[in-house]
Order: structure tokens, then C-alpha cells, then sequence
């Protein structure tokens, strides 16, 4: 089964990055085909750089949307803005979220994964996260398959490379930057964008 792989990123991201993988290798060794996004788009983007950011995040939704699950892995019973946005985007698809919480011993070993019956309770996305998680999904779907239109007619992957670049969000349009704006400032105030 094709798997796409969701946990937090930010915080300590190399302990968070070495979590990734465990919970990679764990559903792999059941015999899935995994995706992680947070461990492939932080090779050449930056998670810190908010346009970089977005970029990642726009592409990691589009693959999303070709798994057939979505599993998601808590420590703690945290759930990061991120991984809400990837549940946002797996509901607006219709693809099933398996929630797990993970445990690591105080060396930072993995120790066990635990299926949870339902998710924790702050997991759930709000209605405009689900707007924007729909958006972006909406303008990459849309972008994608007019590239493997144009492949499948004989373009070269050459010629579909700029259009392929603006698609993964090398410049963030204003719009987009608008409202990622809105809503990392109502978030911040803790109010409900």
C-alpha cells in the first residue's frame, strides 16, 4: 500500500527528522511503499523559510493525494500545524488517516508504535485550513496533470521544467502569502482564524 508518512517537523528537527525515519522503516517492514515529504523537501528546501516552507508543503499535499492512507505519528499527543494541514488535505480527498502515538525512552530510542482508535482531539482541522489545504491542493492537481498531459504528448521533461518550478511554488504568489500571513498571525493571538 502506498503510504504517506506524517509528523512533526519543527521543534528539534534533527530529533524529529531521526522519528521520520523510524516511523518509515516501521511501516516499510510491514511491506508498504512510504512517503515522508519532511524528509525529502528538507534536503533542498528550507523548513524555515516561509516561502520554502509552503513550497514543500504545496508539493508534499500533491503526492498526498496519490496514497491510498495517510498514518499519522504522535508523541505525546501533539499534533503540529503542519500534519494538521496534511489530515486537512487527506479528508478533502477522501483517503483514510491511521493515527498512531509513538514512544521513545529517554535516550531517544524508538520503543513502540500504538494505533489509536481516533485522533487526538486538538488533530482536527479547522474550516479555513481546510479552505487553504484545498486551494493548494486544487492549483497543484491542477498543475500536475497539465504537465503529464503535455509529457505524455511527446514534450520534453526539459520543456516542462519552469512550468514544473512555479507549480512547486519557487516564487509564492501574493495571494498565497496573504493568507498564510492571516493565518499565522490569528494562530499566533491564539484566536480561531
Amino acid at each position: 500500500m502506498r503510504l504517506f508518512i506524517a509528523s512533526s517537523l519543527r521543534g528539534d528537527y534533527a530529533v524529529n527528522q531521526r522519528r521520520a525515519e523510524a516511523y518509515c522503516a516501521w511501516a516499510a517492514a510491514q511491506g508498504h511503499a512510504v512517503f515522508a515529504p519532511h524528509l525529502l523537501y528538507t534536503r533542498f528546501l528550507d523548513d524555515t523559510v516561509a516561502q520554502q516552507r509552503h513550497q514543500g508543503q504545496q508539493a508534499g499535499i500533491a503526492f498526498l493525494r496519490v496514497c491510498e492512507e495517510v498514518w499519522v505519528f504522535v508523541v505525546a499527543a501533539r499534533v503540529s500545524d503542519g500534519v494538521r494541514a496534511e489530515v486537512a488535505a487527506a479528508a478533502a480527498a477522501g483517503i483514510p488517516v491511521r493515527w498512531f502515538a509513538a514512544k521513545w525512552n529517554k535516550k531517544g530510542d524508538f520503543v513502540e508504535v500504538t494505533p489509536l482508535p481516533h485522533a487526538p482531539s486538538d488533530a482536527l482541522p479547522s474550516a479555513p485550513m481546510l479552505q487553504l489545504v484545498d486551494h493548494f491542493a486544487a492549483e497543484a492537481e491542477i498543475g500536475l496533470a497539465d504537465i503529464e498531459a503535455r509529457l505524455r504528448a511527446g514534450a520534453a521533461y526539459e520543456d516542462c521544467l519552469a512550468d514544473l518550478d512555479v507549480l512547486l511554488g519557487t516564487e509564492m504568489p501574493p495571494r498565497d502569502r496573504d493568507a498564510e500571513a492571516a493565518w499565522e498571525g490569528a494562530t499566533r493571538d491564539g484566536e480561531e482564524p
